[in-house]
C-alpha cells in the first residue's frame, strides 16, 4: 500500500511538472487607446463610418503579432490600427507573442458612435409632375431607331429653386419647362428632382417615352429568286481540285423594272435568266441579297451550296516502303564531349523501279539495296525521314528513328554542384611543364530563359594567364562569349558573357582558363546570370582534381574522384563554402530565405545564445549599406533590408563581442 502512494504522489509530481513547464514564461500585456471615428468621407451617411485606435503590447524584448495576421511589431512600441467598421460593434484582439506562443493576451475595443450627421428632415415635400409626351422622327421618317421624345416638366411645393438629381442646372418652382430631347430606344427611366435648399426633399417619377413615330418602309411587290444548273469547272487544272469553280443560272420575279445584287452596281432585269459565276468551291456555300431597284424594302435572299470538286488529283500508282537498320554512332573526332556526337544509318526502299532520294535533297539511291546516309546529330532527338519515288512524286513513305546513345564518354567530373535550374561541373584540372593550371567547368541550363554570363573566381589581384581580356572566346559548341579579365562584379573573377546565343533548356557550354603556377584554389565561386536578373551561385571544390591534374586531359574518363552530387572536404583550414557552417565552429550564421526577393529576410544566429552582436550588409562593391545591432536570445531574428536594391550577390557580416567575424553571401532576386 506504502508503494501505491509513492507511486501515485511520483507520478501526480511528474503531471505537474509537466504542466508547469507548458505555462507562459514571459506574460505580455495588450492596451488599446485613443478611440478616434471616422465618417469615411460621407458626412451624412453614418452607415459607413470606422473607428481607430492605438495599440501598446509590453512584457517581452522580442516581437508580437495578431492572429491571424503574420505582420510583426516590437514591444513597448505603439501601433495604429484603423478602419474597422463602427456597425460591426466591439472588436476582439488576440495578440500573440512570436518567440513563445503560450503567451498571448485578449483586448476588446468598443468602437465609439458614429460620426456622420444624418440630413435634417424635408419640411417642404414636393411634387414632380409631367405632360405632353411627343415623338419626334429626328429628320429619318423612315429610321425609327433615332426617333426621340420630349415632355413638359412642373415642379411643385418649393420655395425658390431646384434641380434634377446629379446636374447643376437650376429651375423654378411652379413654372413648366420642356425637356428632352431624348432617345427613344433608351426606355423607361426614372426622373429625381431635388430641392435646392434642403437635399432631404426629393421626388422621383418614372417617364416613359412613347412609340416610334417613324414609319420603316413596306415592300408592296415581293421579288423571288431561283437557283439552277449549278456546275463546276477545273479551271484548266484537271488535277488540282483546290482551284475549282461553279457557276449556276439564276431568274429573279416578281418586280417591274430591274434588279441588282447587294453591294453591285449591275442592273439585271426581271424574268430574265443569267449565268452567276465563277465562283471559288473551297469558298463553301455563298448567300446571295438580291434587291428591287425600285423599291429597296423588297429583296431575297437565295443560298447556293457549290457542287463537289471535279478535278481529280493524281495517285501514286507504285508504293514504295522504306526501311532502315544498322544505326551507328560517331563521335565526332571528340571522344569526351558526347553533346557533338553524330549517327548515321542504311536505309533501305523498295518498290518502285528506278530511284529514290531523301525530301529536299538531290542524292539518288537505287530500289531494293542499303544506302547509308547521316551524319545526323543525336542531340536533336528522334527525326523522321521521307523518301521519295523521283518517277513520281507523289509515291513516298516515311520512317521515324530513334538516335542511338553517345559514344563519347565525358570525364568523371572532380565535383559537381546543382542550383535551382543550373548545374556546375568541375571537369579537370590540367597542369603544364610551367605549373599553370587549366580549369576546365562544364555550365548546363535547365532554364528556359538564356544565361547571359558565367563568372568564375578567382584569388584577389590575380590575372588569369588567359583567355585575355575582350577576347572572344570560342566554346566546342561553337558559341562565343566576350572575356573579361579580371572582372569585379558580382566577385573578383574572370567572366565569359554571350555574345550572340547562349545556353538554355538543357543545353551545356565548356569554359576553361588558366590561371598562374603560385595560384592553388581549394575552391572555385561560379555565379551566373540568367536573363533578365537571376543569379545562382555553386562553390565547386578542387580536392578531388589535385592529385591526378596531369593525367586528367589525357586519361578522361579513367581519373578518379568525387561522383556527381558528392560534397566531400577532406580537411585544412578552408573548410566547404556550401556547408551550413561558417569559419567559426562555435555559431551557426545563416539567413532565410536566400536567395530572397527584398523585404524582411530570418537570421539565425542560435550559436551565439546571450551575446551581443554586430550585424552588417555589404553590396556587392563592398559598400556599407546598413549595421543593426542584435542580441542572440535563441531564436530566429527578423533583419529588414533596406528597399530598392538591384539584384545580385550581397554580403552579410556578423561581428560577436568574442570571436572572429562571420561572412555569410546573401542573393538578391527580381
Amino acid at each position: 500500500m506504502t508503494n501505491k502512494i509513492r507511486f501515485l504522489l511520483l507520478a501526480f509530481l511528474c503531471l505537474s511538472w509537466t504542466i508547469q513547464a507548458q505555462n507562459c514564461q514571459t506574460p505580455i500585456t495588450a492596451t488599446a487607446s485613443g478611440i478616434t471615428c471616422n465618417d469615411n468621407g460621407t458626412q451624412l451617411d453614418s452607415l459607413d463610418d470606422t473607428f481607430a485606435f492605438f495599440l501598446l503590447v509590453t512584457g517581452d524584448s522580442t516581437s508580437w503579432s495578431v492572429e491571424p495576421d503574420s505582420t510583426l511589431y516590437a514591444y513597448d512600441t505603439t501601433y495604429n490600427f484603423s478602419g474597422f467598421p463602427i456597425s460591426g460593434g466591439p472588436l476582439t484582439l488576440v495578440v500573440i507573442n512570436t518567440s513563445d506562443s503560450l503567451c498571448t493576451d485578449t483586448v476588446v475595443v468598443a468602437p465609439p458612435p458614429p460620426c456622420s450627421v444624418a440630413p435634417p428632415a424635408c419640411l417642404t415635400p414636393i411634387t414632380a409632375g409631367i405632360d405632353s409626351i411627343l415623338c419626334s422622327d429626328n429628320g429619318t421618317p423612315l429610321d425609327s431607331l433615332d426617333d426621340t421624345f420630349t415632355f413638359l416638366l412642373t415642379v411643385t411645393g418649393g420655395a425658390t429653386t431646384w434641380s434634377i438629381a446629379g446636374d447643376s442646372l437650376i429651375f423654378l418652382y411652379d413654372t413648366t419647362y420642356l425637356a428632352g430631347p431624348l432617345p427613344i430606344s433608351a426606355g423607361a427611366f426614372d426622373l429625381i428632382v431635388v430641392d435646392n435648399d434642403n437635399m432631404a426633399c426629393s421626388d422621383t417619377i418614372g417617364i416613359t417615352p412613347p412609340g416610334p413615330c417613324s414609319t420603316p418602309p413596306v415592300c408592296q411587290t415581293p421579288i423571288s429568286a431561283t437557283v439552277d444548273s449549278i456546275l463546276c469547272s477545273d479551271n484548266g487544272t484537271p488535277l488540282d481540285s483546290l482551284d475549282d469553280t461553279f457557276t449556276f443560272m439564276i431568274t429573279v420575279t416578281g418586280g417591274a423594272n430591274s434588279w441588282s445584287v447587294a453591294g453591285d452596281s449591275l442592273i439585271f432585269q426581271y424574268d430574265t435568266t443569267y449565268l452567276a459565276g465563277p465562283f471559288p468551291i473551297s469558298v463553301g456555300p455563298t448567300d446571295l441579297v438580291l434587291v428591287d431597284n425600285d423599291d429597296m424594302a423588297c429583296t431575297d435572299t437565295v443560298s447556293i451550296t457549290p457542287p463537289g470538286p471535279c478535278s481529280v488529283p493524281p495517285m501514286c500508282q507504285t508504293p514504295i516502303t522504306a526501311d532502315f537498320a544498322n544505326i551507328l554512332c560517331n563521335d565526332n573526332g571528340t571522344p569526351l564531349d558526347s553533346l557533338d556526337d553524330t549517327y548515321t544509318l542504311d536505309l533501305t526502299v523498295g518498290g518502285g523501279a528506278t530511284t529514290w532520294s531523301l525530301a529536299g535533297d538531290t542524292l539518288m539511291f537505287p530500289y531494293d539495296t542499303a544506302a547509308t546516309v547521316g551524319p545526323f546529330q543525336i542531340s536533336a532527338g528522334p527525326l523522321t525521314l521521307i523518301v521519295v519515288d523521283n518517277a513520281d512524286s507523289l509515291c513516298m513513305d516515311s520512317v521515324l528513328v530513334t538516335p542511338p546513345p553517345p559514344c563519347s564518354v565525358p570525364p568523371n567530373a572532380c565535383d559537381v554542384k546543382e542550383i535551382g535550374c543550373m548545374k556546375y561541373e568541375l571537369l579537370g584540372v590540367a597542369v603544364d611543364s610551367a605549373q599553370r593550371k587549366t580549369y576546365t567547368i562544364m555550365v548546363t541550363n535547365n532554364c528556359s530563359n538564356k544565361m547571359i554570363y558565367a563568372a568564375f573566381q578567382v584569388p584577389d589581384g590575380v590575372v588569369a594567364k588567359s583567355p585575355d581580356n575582350d577576347a572572344m572566346y570560342s566554346a566546342p559548341s561553337g558559341r562565343e562569349y566576350l572575356v573579361r579579365n579580371p572582372n569585379f562584379s558580382p566577385m573578383y573573377s574572370i567572366r565569359f558573357k554571350s555574345v550572340a546565343d547562349s545556353i538554355a533548356d538543357g543545353q551545356s557550354d565548356v569554359f576553361e582558363y588558366t590561371l598562374p603556377a603560385q595560384v592553388d584554389p581549394d575552391y572555385i565561386l561560379v555565379v551566373t546570370r540568367v536573363a533578365p536578373k537571376i543569379f545562382y551561385q555553386a562553390h565547386l571544390n578542387t580536392f578531388g582534381c589535385k592529385d591526378s591534374t596531369s593525367q586528367i586531359i589525357a586519361n578522361g574518363p579513367s581519373i578518379p574522384g568525387p561522383k556527381a552530387g558528392t560534397n566531400t572536404n577532406p580537411g585544412g583550414s578552408n573548410p566547404d563554402p556550401n556547408a551550413p557552417v561558417p569559419a567559426d565552429p562555435k555559431g551557426t550564421f545563416a539567413v532565410y530565405p536566400n536567395p530572397t526577393t527584398g523585404g524582411q529576410v530570418m537570421i539565425d544566429i542560435f550559436g551565439w545564445a546571450g551575446q551581443q552582436l554586430e550585424l552588417q550588409l555589404f553590396s556587392p562593391k563592398g559598400e556599407l549599406l546598413k549595421t543593426v545591432t542584435l542580441l542572440s536570445s535563441g531564436y530566429m531574428q527578423p533583419f529588414e533590408l533596406p528597399t530598392g536594391l538591384d539584384a545580385g550577390i550581397y554580403w552579410l557580416k556578423l561581428k560577436p563581442a568574442n570571436g572572429k567575424p562571420v561572412v555569410q553571401q546573401l542573393v538578391i532576386q527580381w
